[in-house]
């Protein structure tokens, strides 16, 4: 009996995300650019591979990308409260206003991901907190209309439409700005983006390197999205050649969970790769066992939490808190993570290694890192013999294959 009834549960679970996810929409073809058939494309295939539920959400989704619109919000230090550019008024920029953008600033451009929009809270807190950093612009892609299709094939699929987007926005503003005097530093861009996010940082900054106007100085991943984009072509996906400085946080990795692939990509994207808690599972998601589908709900809670890791690092920096999300060289094994284990219980800091978060550009190390974070804000601050105890454990349960236990208790 226990055992039909676990079939039966996941049967139930794959019918619930196979009508959550897909969707019939009308297709536009997309621009005549990616109508060669020379041009790599973001196909999916590779969440079929183990994955019944990625089966049906590649059966049910559209073959072409589905042209949605995409909002703008622009933002600086002389008027934080951002001003929204509409889809329709981009021919002649009509809603915007100089004294909301100083060209003599470098810009930040935050994207966020699948189910997402640019008014949610994570979105205006992390605004926020880069103005009060330092003086800067800050442009907001809300891509929602793609982002909240029902079907994640079809959002991962419009990524490339949705950067040729910012690309031409970017572009219009640099018409609109033309002949404002000051030296303009505006076109020296930094993204930062998540989950899908962060992949589509990466797309939109290799179309950037053909126009010599925009230097692409530093991209942050924010758990780059895994589905769709194992093997893609380097055009479709974040790497550390995409700008001069990619630094990548790394929060939901590791095994399946009730059929469904980890959401965030294991493999190293940039220059610098944190892997919070060794990128599995964050302990400050705690879900209870019973809870329905607790597995995966403990996924999305990990997954969001990059976000959260990278706006503590510029409030403890604004506030002149003295707590830092300390990292240590990790080569992805259990005997590495256990010397980085003894170093942080013993309060060995690596010299050069960098701090995750805001200032992560600063020490010049290039290579692969743990950090431990906590089960509570500030998440900087965790038990160094439970909590670190804990990431063992789950670094253990990674590298045994026989090991088919809930990496997540």
């Amino acid at each position: 009996m226990k055992k039909i009834s676990a079939k039966m549960l996941l049967l139930f679970a794959l019918c619930i995300f196979a009508i959550i996810f897909s969707t019939h929409c009308h297709v536009i073809h997309p621009p005549e650019e990616t109508d060669d058939p020379g041009h790599p494309r973001i196909h999916c295939s590779d969440i079929t591979v183990s994955s019944m539920v990625g089966k049906i959400l590649l059966q049910t989704s559209t073959n072409e990308p589905i042209n949605r619109m995409v909002d703008f919000w622009i933002a600086s230090n002389n008027h934080r409260h951002a001003v929204k550019i509409l889809s329709n008024d981009w021919p002649e920029l009509g809603a915007f206003n100089s004294s909301s953008f100083d060209p003599t600033r470098k810009t930040v451009i935050i994207i966020h991901g699948y189910k997402s929009a640019g008014s949610v809270s994570w979105v205006i807190n992390m605004k926020e907190h880069l103005l009060a950093v330092k003086k800067r612009n800050v442009i907001i892609v809300d891509w929602s209309d793609s982002s909240h299709l029902k079907n994640y094939v079809n959002a991962a699929r419009n990524l490339e439409i949705v950067a040729r987007r910012i690309l031409h926005f970017l572009y219009l503003l640099k018409a609109k700005l033309k002949g404002q005097p000051g030296k303009h530093r505006w076109n020296q861009l930094h993204f930062i983006g998540h989950s899908l996010g962060a992949q589509m940082s990466g797309i939109t900054a290799h179309l950037l390197k053909s126009h010599n106007y925009f230097t692409v100085k530093r991209i942050t991943g924010l758990d780059p999205a895994q589905p769709c984009f194992k093997g893609v072509h380097l055009s479709l996906r974040l790497d550390k050649e995409d700008a001069e400085f990619v630094d990548v946080i790394h929060t939901q990795t590791g095994k399946r969970v009730a059929g469904v692939e980890p959401l965030g990509l294991r493999e190293r994207a940039g220059h610098v790769d944190f892997y919070v808690n060794s990128g599995v599972n964050q302990l400050a998601c705690k879900v209870p066992k019973l809870y329905p589908l607790a597995g995966l709900t403990k996924m999305m809670c990990s997954h969001g939490m990059a976000h959260k890791y990278f706006i503590e690092s510029m409030a403890n920096l604004i506030t002149k808190k003295d707590c830092k999300f300390l990292s240590y060289p990790w080569d992805g094994s259990y005997e590495s993570a256990l010397k980085a284990a003894n170093d942080a219980r013993n309060n060995h800091r690596c010299a050069n290694c960098p701090l995750m978060g805001i200032e992560a550009s600063k020490t010049g190390y290039l290579g692969m890192l743990i950090v431990f974070a906590g089960r509570e804000e500030p998440y900087c601050e965790y038990d160094k013999e439970k909590d670190v105890d804990a990431v063992l454990r789950m670094i253990q349960k990674i590298e045994d294959p026989l090991d088919d236990s809930d990496i997540f208790n």
